[in-house]
């Protein structure tokens, strides 16, 4: 079994494998069917969400998601399944990648600091950073929507 690193590298990345965008797109037809939508504010068709729905859609099968047929994404049933799996293939993810990033961040922290000290520089500064009070807002705002008030 692939990771999903590899399978975003091979699949999606600078590798790309037509072969499986157009197994995903025969899969899933229903989900890239129903995103086309007319915009009025461009008088025509929305900006790439084609497109966007198909990229969306393999990333979610590279992550091994099994999602419910798109026709009945309009009974509540279907859309919790639908939901249940998107939380699920989130979760694996982060499962996989996370400690991968952790693994690069200390790795990209010895490098510099190696560079750092081979050129001399003994010193450390420390600041505090403020962050601004409309970010703060935002960043509230997007955790209470996932969740919930208590955050």
């Amino acid at each position: 079994m692939k990771s999903l690193i590899w399978k975003l590298r091979n699949w999606i990345g600078f590798h790309n494998d037509g072969s499986a965008l157009q197994r995903v797109y025969d899969k899933y037809v229903g989900y890239v069917n129903s995103a086309v939508t007319a915009s009025p504010d461009v008088g025509g068709l929305t900006r790439f969400l084609l497109s966007d729905s198909l990229v969306i859609l393999v990333f979610l099968d590279a992550a091994g998601a099994h999602l419910p047929p798109a026709e009945g994404l309009d009974r509540a049933e279907i859309a919790a399944k639908f939901d249940a799996e998107v939380e699920q293939v989130i979760k694996r993810v982060g499962e996989e990648a996370l400690p991968l990033a952790g693994a690069l961040t200390t790795f990209a922290d010895a490098l510099v600091h190696t560079l750092v000290v081979k050129r001399g520089i003994l010193s450390i500064e420390q600041d505090i950073i403020e962050i601004p009070s409309r970010l703060r807002a935002a960043k509230r705002a997007v955790d209470v929507g996932r969740y919930g008030p208590e955050t």
